[in-house]
């Protein structure tokens, strides 16, 4: 199920599209990135994820790497078929980053390990963008 982006207010030039099997991990990033100004959309279902990638520009992908319908690696390997410039965040509290280093073929992504550490997650986030995070989340914030 999607979630539509967050409503514009002050600066949400950054998209952001979160996509997990777990709607608890989804409702929980939303959160904290809207706190810090983020623009985000949310999907469990990778094949969705696909459909929404096809109709709108996400300046940022963040996906789990095992997922029941379709996992993070074949996700990102179809979208970066077709968009080679898409930044991918994966993130996995299976997989290590040797695993995704040996699959991935593409420049530009990071990797985090569940629980997600948020600071460090929109710290990365806002870095890359460039853009000021609004928000400032509790440093001990974790999501599994």
């Amino acid at each position: 199920m999607s979630q539509p982006a967050s409503p514009a207010n002050g600066d949400r030039d950054t998209s952001i599209l979160i996509v997990d099997d777990d709607h608890r991990i989804l409702r929980a990033l939303a959160r904290h990135m809207h706190r810090a100004g983020l623009r985000t959309e949310t999907t469990q279902s990778p094949h969705e994820a696909l459909s929404l990638v096809e109709r709108n520009h996400y300046d940022i992908i963040l996906s789990d790497v095992h997922m029941p319908q379709m996992s993070g690696v074949e996700f990102l390997q179809r979208v970066t078929s077709a968009n080679e410039d898409q930044l991918f965040f994966m993130m996995s509290g299976f997989a290590t980053l040797e695993e995704l280093q040996h699959d991935l073929h593409i420049d530009d992504w990071q990797f985090f390990e569940k629980p997600l550490c948020i600071r460090s997650l929109l710290q990365q986030v806002c870095r890359f963008r460039g853009a000021a995070c609004t928000g400032e989340p509790e440093a001990t914030a974790a999501v599994a």
